[in-house]
């Protein structure tokens, strides 16, 4: 037990020396967008991130994950495992991605029990080490920001969609109470409108 702790400790303190350098792993086989070239460079897969670009447009058009999914099985692409059915949970994932824009975050797990080799999600447990531009991004940082505010806004108000367009004003929907949580709404109270 004690020599496998040992080794757990020196891979550990190896990969954060790795990490700190700016050096990064990660399995880029079924990561779609991304592939290794022959020097073991990452580089972008062009058919595989006009994939990836079209599920961050539709998404900031107001399509819905279903309609996206829909879409995206009809038009037959393929996931990075080069499955051709989609799933919301697997769009949210892209979304969500940050080495989409070029960053990589290393780090978000680690070996709770050395013996068992059971990992667990790092919530500060250990360092989290976060690089910028590690490798080529497939969209601009501005368009993946906006796509985490939609990301939010939908989470926190209308689940999967765009702004019903059938609501009476266009306050509807836009401003939430930051202590109930609770969309403002307008109303005429004794001829204003409050």
């Amino acid at each position: 037990q004690s020599e496998s702790e040992s080794i757990s400790s020196n891979v550990r303190i190896g990969l954060g020396y790795k990490y700190k350098r700016g050096e990064w792993s990660a399995c880029l086989s079924t990561f779609l967008g991304y592939e290794q070239n022959e020097t073991g460079e990452v580089v972008v897969n062009p058919e595989q991130a006009e994939t990836v670009r079209e599920i961050f447009c539709d998404f900031l058009s107001g399509m819905s994950l279903n309609e996206m999914k829909k879409k995206l099985e009809a038009e037959g692409r393929q996931t990075g495992t080069g499955r051709t059915t989609w799933t919301k949970t697997g769009l949210t994932r892209i979304l969500r991605n940050v080495k989409y824009m070029g960053d990589v975050i290393q780090g978000k797990t680690y070996t709770d029990d050395i013996l068992a080799k059971h990992r667990s999600t790092n919530h500060g447990q250990a360092p989290i080490y976060y690089m910028q531009e590690a490798i080529p991004p497939i969209v601009d940082r501005q368009t993946f920001l906006l796509a985490q505010g939609e990301l939010i806004r939908r989470e926190n108000g209308l689940d999967d969609g765009p702004i019903p367009k059938n609501q009476k004003n266009d306050f509807t929907y836009r401003l939430r109470c930051p202590h109930c949580g609770h969309y403002f709404n307008r109303k005429n109270a004794r001829g204003k409108y409050v």
